[in-house]
């Protein structure tokens, strides 16, 4: 059995080959002016009172998200996630399996042996809390502060200038 179960944990510990970084846009918006560096795009979904902005960051992290009013003011993104890739991903799998055995006191003769196997399904722990390569990013916005559309969502990718993409225009 617990050769088995050690079958389980190596195949489990195994890990894919990462996939490639995107070499072009799969969203339908656009930078108005094309930025240098990695391509990027974006999408939007409207979500209850939320306004979710995909965005293509060429595998780049995305650090931070703005709608830009016509007054000039801004509303930032309340929160930033990190999707897995359509090619599945290169942060690992989400589930581990670990392994333990120990042996406890020797008093009079006799002993007492423990053996354990966990499950665990979180994050993954450790990384630098970067995207997995070719993941794309999505900002929410509250509905009712970013206003009518269309949207120009201002994002600021890592080792490239900001950028503006109106999303929700015709």
């Amino acid at each position: 059995m617990l050769a088995a179960i050690l079958t389980i944990a190596v195949a489990g510990c195994s890990s894919s080959t990462p996939a490639p970084a995107p070499t072009s846009s799969n969203l339908p918006y656009k930078p108005e002016t094309p930025v240098a560096g990695a391509p990027i795009s974006a999408a939007y979904t409207i979500v209850s009172d939320r306004l979710r902005v995909e965005i293509d960051t060429g595998g780049r992290r995305l650090e931070r998200a703005q709608i830009v009013k016509a007054d000039g003011s801004f509303v930032d993104a309340q929160t930033i996630e990190y999707t897995a890739s359509s090619g599945g991903g290169s942060w690992g799998s989400p589930v581990g399996i670990s392994i333990g055995v120990g042996s406890f006191g020797r008093t009079g003769g006799g002993g007492a042996v423990g053996t354990g196997v966990g499950v665990s399904t979180g994050g993954v722990v450790g990384g630098s809390g970067a995207p997995p390569a070719g993941a794309n990013s999505i900002a929410a916005f509250p509905l009712e502060q970013a206003g009518p559309r269309p949207w120009r969502v201002r994002v600021k990718i890592e080792g490239i200038e900001p950028a503006d993409i109106v999303v929700g225009s015709s």
